[in-house]
């Protein structure tokens, strides 16, 4: 739950399991066990929620040797590492954009989301199936570069990100947060058993 990597182990051999669940139990509460995808695409999209609308960004690919750990992530000179590279908008297939278009903002509202959320993917190449890896609800910089083709600069970005937070506070107050309000003063005992 920390993301960017961490808490993340790669087991190779059947016998590396247990001392590998033993790492993560002492930075989580859970642990979840997957298969390892080796013939891979990994992808990006970010959602944006502006005047009750879902706005989706351009996809992402991520290309990168292996596995990204929080070292290659946040430590590595961009310079040095020519292991790591990311293409936006992703040169994929219209059928493949559609569907991450579509998995996103479900993903989103489902989840019921908030400000600028990122949706990463990994694409199973040899299944030709996309599975969601991870829901980024504050990603690093708010993915304010996939939205540049969208004519969304990041001081736009904030501000509506802003604005959609006011007007969450100001709906949340409008309502009714005790047992006190008339809605429930009309209840009785015989309506609650029928719900029932």
């Amino acid at each position: 739950r920390l993301g960017s990597g961490i808490g993340i182990e790669l087991v190779n051999r059947k016998e590396e399991l247990e001392s590998s669940i033993e790492k993560v139990m002492k930075i989580d509460e859970r642990v979840l066990v997957e298969e390892y995808i080796e013939d891979r695409k990994e992808y990006n999209m970010a959602v944006l929620l502006s005047k009750g609308k879902l706005i989706g960004s351009v996809i992402e690919e991520i290309e990168k040797e292996g596995f990204c750990n929080y070292y290659d992530k946040y430590h590595k000179d961009d310079e040095e590492d020519d292991g790591f590279k990311r293409t936006y908008p992703a040169d994929i297939s219209k059928t493949l954009t559609e569907e991450i278009e579509k998995t996103s903002k479900k993903t989103y509202s489902v989840l019921s989301l908030g400000g600028v959320a990122r949706i990463d993917y990994i694409y199973d190449k040899k299944k030709k199936k996309l599975y969601i890896n991870e829901v980024n609800t504050i990603p690093n910089f708010f993915s304010h570069h996939l939205f540049e083709d969208k004519n969304i600069d990041y001081r736009e970005l904030l501000g509506i990100m802003i604005k959609e937070a006011i007007d969450k506070i100001h709906k949340e107050a409008e309502m009714i947060h005790t047992t006190d309000d008339v809605m429930f003063k009309k209840v009785t005992s015989k309506d609650v058993r029928n719900m029932k």
